[in-house]
């Protein structure tokens, strides 16, 4: 006895729920990929101009520094590569996407110390990083006691420098990152009118 098997027919339901074209057998169409996520924008959003402008800004406040007459202590010129790695920093911290802000802000924050230590001691004790750690020790020392002179150009120059780095820092993040370029505006005319108030006319 011979048993005969039929096929057995789709159903109308199934037909309808299959896409026209597929076959019963074919793969499910597959979602599209998600779209990667970029670590690292090599342009910035707010466009080059921006970017100029506020390097003007910066380097407007540290020219106005440097031009002071008598000068505030001798080397001043070294403010000027120190707030350029300042600028570089804030551009790179900004337009990276891999780091927390917090771990950013560390790095760049004793990168920028170590640059501006090293600047300094190249200016005023040959180079000698240890020295100029040796001298700052001493003057917080004597900074301590109001009896004593602390007055050392060395350490002064040194708190220039880091300040310089800061301001510059500060500034390019918050154009670009927290979209507060009032803040570097208002940050840059404080530091602007306590150069012109401690400023003696030649």
């Amino acid at each position: 006895m011979q048993t005969t098997t039929q096929a057995r027919p789709t159903a109308p339901r199934e037909r309808a729920s299959r896409p026209a074209g597929q076959t019963p057998l074919a793969a499910p169409p597959q979602a599209e990929d998600a779209p990667r996520r970029v670590y690292f924008r090599l342009i910035p959003t707010d466009g080059w101009l921006t970017v100029g402008l506020t390097v003007i800004v910066i380097y407007l406040t540290i020219a106005s520094i440097q031009a002071v007459t008598p000068a505030w202590a001798p080397g001043l010129d070294i403010l000027t590569p120190v707030m350029a790695m300042g600028i570089l920093l804030g551009y790179l911290a900004s337009q990276q996407r891999l780091l927390p802000d917090v771990v950013v802000h560390i790095l760049v924050t004793i990168t920028g110390i170590a640059f501006a230590v090293y600047q300094t001691a190249d200016a005023v004790v040959g180079g000698d990083w240890r020295a100029l750690l040796t001298h700052t020790g001493a003057w917080f020392q004597l900074a301590v006691n109001p009896t004593l002179n602390s007055s050392d150009n060395r350490v002064f120059l040194l708190f220039l420098a880091t300040l310089t780095f800061l301001l510059s820092y500060v500034s390019y993040w918050l154009v670009f990152r927290t979209r507060r370029p009032w803040l570097m505006a208002l940050a840059n005319g404080v530091v602007l009118l306590i150069n012109l108030n401690w400023t003696t006319s030649d």
